[in-house]
């Protein structure tokens, strides 16, 4: 038996937006006006 070749990687759910990234927001509201704007000069 061999072993199979496992990779990792991370992921960042609403990546950029700078005070909804990673948190429950970023699944389940829309960034908003504000929210979309800061995301765009990140």
């Amino acid at each position: 038996m061999t072993a199979r070749p496992w990779s990792s990687c991370n992921s960042h759910i609403g990546f950029g937006a700078p005070h909804k990234q990673d948190s429950a927001a970023a699944h389940s509201e829309p960034l908003g006006a504000d929210e979309a704007r800061a995301a765009k000069q990140f």
